[in-house]
C-alpha cells in the first residue's frame, strides 16, 4: 500500500509541475498570489531539482548499477544452476550389482527448473499484458488532477492507489512462487 501511494504521490508531483493541468483546480485561477506562491516555493525547487546535472548523473549511475546487477543475478543464477546439474549427474546414492543409481534429488531439481522457468515466463506474459492497464492507471493520476468534483477525485485517487496495490500484489505473489516460497504450502512446493 505505501508503495502503492507512493507512486501515485510521485506521478501526481510531476504532473503538479503543467501549471494549466492542477494549479487553477488547486488554488481557482482568480487567486494569482497563491498561484505564484506554490509556483515560487514549491514547483521551481522541483524543476531545479530534477534539472540538475548531479541528479542526473546520479540517476545514470543507479540505473546502471541496477542493469550491471540484474546482469550479475542472471549469471549468477544460471552459473549455479549448471553447477546444480553437472553435480547431480555424478552423484550417485549407491552403486547396486552391476549398475549406477542416480541421486533421488536429480528428478526434483529438474522438476524445480521447469517450475522456475515457467514462473518466469508468467511474470514476463504478465508484465506485456499489464502494460495497456499501466496507462490507465497512470491515466487514472491525470483525470484526478482534471477533476472538479471532491467525490470523482476520491474515485480517480482510490481507482489508482487499488491498481497499483494489485499489480505490486501480483508480482509478489509470482516471484514468491519462482522462488518457491508460498505460505500455502509450508515454503516448499516441490
Amino acid at each position: 500500500m505505501v508503495l502503492a501511494i507512493a507512486l501515485v504521490g510521485f506521478h501526481l508531483l510531476l504532473l503538479s509541475n503543467d501549471p494549466n493541468l492542477a494549479v487553477p483546480r488547486i488554488f481557482g485561477e482568480a487567486n494569482e498570489q497563491l498561484v505564484q506562491t506554490y509556483t515560487g516555493s514549491f514547483l521551481e525547487p522541483v524543476d531545479r531539482a530534477f534539472g540538475s546535472h548531479t541528479l542526473s548523473t546520479l540517476t545514470t549511475a543507479l540505473l546502471w548499477g541496477l542493469v550491471g546487477w540484474v546482469i550479475y543475478a542472471v549469471l549468477d543464477y544460471i552459473v549455479t544452476t549448471v553447477r546444480e546439474v553437472r553435480s547431480s549427474d555424478s552423484d550417485i546414492t549407491m552403486p547396486g550389482k552391476d549398475k549406477v543409481v542416480r541421486h533421488p534429488l536429480r528428478r526434483t531439481m529438474l522438476i524445480r527448473l521447469l517450475w522456475r522457468f515457467f514462473m518466469g515466463m508468467l511474470v514476463i506474459t504478465f508484465t506485456v499484458l499489464a502494460i495497456p492497464f499501466f496507462g490507465r492507471l497512470f491515466g487514472e493520476d491525470t483525470a484526478l488532477m482534471q477533476s472538479m468534483q471532491a467525490g470523482e477525485a476520491l474515485r480517480h485517487g482510490a481507482t489508482a492507489i487499488g491498481g497499483w496495490m494489485v499489480v505490486v500484489h501480483v508480482y509478489v505473489v509470482l516471484f514468491r512462487l519462482f522462488v518457491q516460497r508460498t505460505r500455502v504450502t509450508g515454503e516448499i512446493v516441490f
